[in-house]
C-alpha cells in the first residue's frame, strides 16, 4: 500500500469508529460520559476529515472542540474549569473557524460559516449542566452541520451539492442520540420524582406510626 492508500485507509476505519461511538453519545443522563464520548467522537471526526479530504473549517472546528471538551469535563471537577472565561474562549475560537479557513484556502467561502455555527450552538449547549437543555441545543446545533455536509464549493468558488454521506450519517445520528436522551432524561426525571414522594410519604407514614396516643 501506498502512504496515501494508508492514509485514506485510516481516515475512513476513524469514520467508522466514530459512527460507533455517535449513537450513545447523548442517551446517557450524566454530565461526564456524555463528554468524554463527544471527546472520543470528536478526535476520531478529526482524523477522518484529514485523512479523507480536508475541510479546513470542519477540521478546526473539531480540534478547538477536543479542547473544549476536556475542560469542560472538569467543570464539576475543579473550580478552574467552572469559570464562564472557558466558555467565551472556545466561543471565540470557534468564530474564528471562517477565518482559518480563508487563512488556509486564500479566499472566503461562506460554507465556512456553518460549522462555526453549529459549534457556537454546541459549545453553549456542552458548558450547561442542565442535561435536558443541553440535548435539545444539541440537535439545534446539527442543522448548520447537516448543510454544511450537504454542499461543497467548486473550483469555480460556486457553491454545489456534495453529499458528504458519513458526515450526514454522523449528523442523522447524533439528532437521534439527542432525541432518545432527551426522552431519557424526561423519563428519569419522572421516575425519581416519584420515588421522591413515595419516600417522602413512607416517612410521613413511619412519622405518624410512632406518634404516642392520647391517653
Amino acid at each position: 500500500m501506498t502512504f496515501a492508500e494508508i492514509v485514506s485507509v485510516t481516515g475512513q476505519i476513524a469514520g467508522w469508529l466514530q459512527f460507533a461511538v455517535t449513537l450513545p453519545m447523548y442517551i446517557s443522563t450524566r454530565r461526564s460520559r456524555v463528554l468524554a464520548i463527544k471527546l472520543t467522537s470528536d478526535l476520531l471526526g478529526t482524523v477522518n476529515m484529514l485523512c479523507t479530504g480536508f475541510r479546513a473549517a470542519g477540521a478546526y472546528t473539531n480540534s478547538v472542540a477536543i479542547a473544549r471538551e476536556i475542560v469542560f469535563y472538569q467543570r464539576t471537577r475543579h473550580k478552574w474549569a467552572d469559570r464562564k472565561i472557558w466558555l467565551f474562549l472556545f466561543l471565540g475560537l470557534m468564530a474564528a473557524a471562517p477565518v482559518f479557513d480563508f487563512a488556509v484556502r486564500g479566499s472566503f467561502v461562506w460554507l465556512s460559516l456553518l460549522p462555526a455555527a453549529g459549534s457556537l450552538i454546541a459549545a453553549v449547549a456542552l458548558f450547561g449542566k442542565k442535561m435536558l437543555t443541553s440535548k435539545i441545543l444539541i440537535i439545534a446545533s446539527q442543522i448548520p452541520y447537516l448543510a454544511y455536509n450537504c454542499l461543497a464549493v467548486g473550483d469555480d468558488m460556486k457553491t454545489v451539492i456534495s453529499f458528504n454521506i458519513p458526515g450526514i450519517v454522523i449528523c442523522s445520528m447524533t439528532v437521534l442520540s439527542a432525541a432518545i436522551g432527551i426522552v431519557n432524561e424526561i423519563v428519569t426525571a419522572k421516575r425519581k420524582k416519584k420515588e421522591a414522594e413515595e419516600e417522602k410519604e413512607k416517612e410521613n407514614g413511619q412519622a405518624e406510626d410512632g406518634r404516642p396516643g392520647r391517653e
